[in-house]
This record gives C-alpha cells, structure tokens and sequence, in this order.
C-alpha cells in the first residue's frame, strides 16, 4: 500500500542530516516507517534546526495516514505495533523539550496532537469499537481510567508498574461543550481541558485529588471518581524533582483542608493567575508548584496567547493575551509524561 506522495518525499530530502527521514520503504509497511521515525528523533543528529521541519513533514505525513485510502484490514495488521512506536516517539519529543526553542516545542505539542488522532482511530479499528454518544455513558459505573483496565480504552504506560504517585498533576479533556471550547482558546490548540492535582489525604493515607470546577471551587474529590468523572482524555505528568511535587502537594493539600467548608477557595472566573484568592483547575497546580518553591517554580513553562473566544472572554471580563491554559503543561519541559488514557468510544 503506498502512504505517502511524492511532494513529501520532496520534502525529506532538506532533512539529509538525519539518516532515516526518508520514508520510501520497500515493504511500505506504516511499522517500518514509524519505527524510522522514533530512530530519527532518538538519533545524535538531531537538532534544533531540523526540529520544526522535521515535524511539520511528519504531521502530514500522519494526517494522510489517517485520512487515506489504506484499507481497515491493513491498518488493523498494523495497529497494536504502529500505536506502540507513536507512543514511544512522543515520549521522545517529550523528552527533546529541555532545551527546545519556543518554535520546536510548540511544533512538539502539535505532533502530539496529530498523532493522538491516528492512534485513536488505530486503536479504534483494533479493538473493534463502535463509537457512542458521551451523553449516553454512566461514567462513575465505569472501570477508573488509569486504575482499572477496559476493552473500551487505550491505556499506554511509560514503565510498566506505573502506579499514580503525590504530586502528579493529570491533563483531562471532558465531554461537554466548555471541554472543547477551553482546549481551543490558546493560540496552540490542544486536546485538554482540565487540570488535576494528586494529593494524600495524611488521615487515611489514600490518593485523592484536588481540582477547581465551575461553580464549586477547590476541592478534594476521591481518587476513582475523579478519574471516571466524564473523562475522555486523560494524561498524567510527573514533575523531574519528585521533592518538590511531594512538599506541593503536602502544602495545598493542607491548605484546603484548612479553609474548608467556612472559608472555600472559589473558582476564578477571570482567570486571574496573580490573584490566588480564588483559582482555576490550572491555577490549583501553579500556585502549589510556585509556593513550594518560593517562587522558583512558574508555570507555564511556555505561556499560551488566547486567540480564540474572544469576545465570549471579554463578557467573562478574562484578559486576551499571554495566559495559562491547562495544554500548556503538555510542553513544559520540568515534567515527564507517564501515562496517558482515552475512552475509544468518543
């Protein structure tokens, strides 16, 4: 099956710094030419220079993956192998943050986002799912995303006895309308929407999270409901100094424990991120990893530009320009990705 046209192939001959950018492969095989891939962006060649174009080629070279003629059968051969090498490609993109100038790491999140959408649908035909609307799901009698296993979702791990850890913060991506709205307002578009805290409770000694939602503010919320709680997407990040994602997560554990019911942190609907005394989902996880750090540690790493949305922002008074919105985690070089879940059915 040919994948790929000739204007592409064009377009790889600028990458000759790296041996295996060339995708003519005798056996065609979508495995062989991902497995390249991972090759290429693992290679001592690469480099800031090739980065944007690299990666600009290569997601068109997804998008015509999965927009093509190849037929169900054949990617279904392919899918569980191809799957597995994207996933390990975008663990090493991530890894190619530190140090990435503005333009490749925002070129990084955009492979990201290309190459979700060919590993749903791969995981999609695989698994023989049919899809269904998200209204219809009761989502707390589901299996916990990331905790449980299900025919229904892609679960990929970075090392196999990952386990949810203090301090890790979890990218999400609902189901509703708002969902998609905030995912789309930064200049880079992203495929999440919410952002989650995992904290312990000192008394139990149980996981659970802290998370800002409209209308109810801070809170604490136990683990398993809080993973099956209309998740479509979801993406755990582990901060590289497990110190100071520990001694985070103790101090505003502590903190919204100790306002309570009396004093509640309520949610900031002008998305002010200099004004802690009410926050937003990412505002939670800034002011933690900031004030553990005494003011060492600012997300984001890169900040987002609201571009869209506009004037729906400016009747919610919310400032157009530079801000945090919960995608720019996803390119934020002090965290690595551990595991990512996605319910196969929407």
């Amino acid at each position: 099956m040919k994948l790929f046209s000739s204007r592409f192939a064009k377009v790889s001959i600028c990458l000759s710094t790296l041996a295996l950018a060339q995708i003519a492969h005798a056996d065609n095989s979508i495995t062989t030419w991902s497995a390249s891939v991972l090759s290429d962006i693992k290679s001592s060649t690469w480099s800031q220079a090739t980065c944007v174009p690299y990666l600009t080629d290569l997601e068109q070279k997804i998008d015509q993956i999965e927009k093509g003629n190849t037929s169900r059968d054949d990617l279904k051969a392919e899918a569980s192998s191809v799957n597995d090498n994207l996933w390990q490609i975008r663990l090493a993109l991530h890894d190619r943050l530190a140090g990435a100038t503005n333009e490749c790491a925002t070129e990084i999140r955009n492979t990201f986002r290309a190459s979700r959408y060919l590993e749903d649908e791969l995981a999609e035909i695989n698994a023989d799912i049919k899809p269904v609307a998200a209204e219809s799901i009761s989502y707390q009698d589901q299996a916990a995303p990331l905790l449980e296993d299900s025919p229904n979702y892609l679960t990929q791990k970075r090392d196999g006895d990952f386990a949810l850890q203090e301090g890790d913060i979890i990218m999400a991506r609902g189901v509703s309308f708002l969902s998609s709205m905030i995912a789309q307002m930064g200049e880079v578009q992203s495929q999440f929407s919410h952002v989650i805290m995992v904290v312990k409770d000192p008394a139990s000694g149980n996981l659970e999270t802290i998370e800002s939602y409209v209308e109810d503010g801070v809170n604490f919320h136990e683990l398993h409901w809080a993973m099956k709680n209309t998740n479509g997407r979801l993406l755990v990040l582990r901060a590289k100094d497990h110190a100071l994602a520990l001694k985070a997560a103790q101090m505003m554990q502590a903190e919204v424990q100790a306002r309570g019911t009396k004093n509640p942190i309520h949610y900031d609907y002008a998305l002010d991120f200099t004004d802690h005394t009410t926050m937003s989902c990412a505002e939670v996880a800034q002011y933690a990893y900031q004030k553990a750090s005494d003011n060492q540690f600012n997300m984001p790493e890169i900040p987002s530009n609201l571009v869209r949305g506009l004037d729906l922002l400016k009747n919610l008074n919310v400032k157009a320009g530079s801000t945090f919105t919960p995608g720019d985690l996803e390119g934020d070089s002090r965290f690595d990705m551990v595991a990512e879940f996605r319910d196969l059915r929407i």
